[in-house]
């Protein structure tokens, strides 16, 4: 009989011992992160931001296929004939576009409620968490989180007018160098700081 419990004693002991080896061997190799650790609101910012993103995308990728026949009928006018419009009808043309632009803006608006990234709520929270982490643009400038998303309303300001300026000019905005590098460099600024983030988040919380 005590070599019966003996032996049973070992076994148990050898199973342990086992089980214990395998949660030491799986910890090691999957330390804790800072994703892990990180409050959801943290988590839920950095969602938002991408989802932000891909709506900013799509928004002005209309914005350049349709702002130029959107202003025309506003105007009663061919497209052709807008570069005409501006030094004659100074105030209507700049009436006419703000009736477009908040065309524009209300269907943005819509995609960002739709997707949880009101950047209203969004942009605040990716400060709150992330706002010293340093974010690099393939171009190789960078910045800091804070700074890149504090730039995006003046940058989104900018690329209005440059959309008015080309279609005013007779160009097409999706052509126009001016209004596709300020395009190009915003989205690699929102890049950059996905990136950081994620980077930040993918960092062990402990040495191992």
């Amino acid at each position: 009989m005590s070599k019966t419990i003996k032996s049973w004693q070992v076994a148990a002991g050898l199973v342990v011992s086992a089980m214990t080896i395998a949660a030491l061997v799986s910890c090691a190799k999957t330390p804790p992160t800072n994703r892990s650790v990180a409050p959801q609101e943290a988590l839920d910012a950095r969602v938002g931001w991408e989802n932000g993103t891909k709506v900013i995308l799509e928004i002005w990728q209309a914005e350049e296929a349709g702002y130029a026949s959107a202003l025309a009928a506003k105007l009663k006018c061919k497209v052709g004939d807008l570069p005409h419009q501006r030094p004659a009808n100074a105030e209507k043309v700049a009436a006419a576009h703000g009736e477009v632009m908040a065309q524009f803006d209300e269907q943005g608006h819509t995609k960002y409620l739709a997707l949880g990234a009101d950047p209203r709520l969004v942009n605040p929270k990716v400060r709150q968490y992330y706002k010293d982490l340093k974010a690099t643009r393939p171009d190789g400038t960078s910045g800091t989180v804070e700074d890149i998303t504090l730039s995006g309303r003046t940058i989104s300001v900018a690329y209005v007018s440059a959309l008015r300026a080309a279609v005013l000019s007779g160009r097409d905005p999706q052509q126009d160098a001016a209004v596709q590098k300020i395009r190009s460099d915003y989205l690699a600024g929102r890049k950059a700081v996905a990136e950081a983030i994620d980077a930040y988040l993918a960092q062990p919380t402990s040495k191992p």
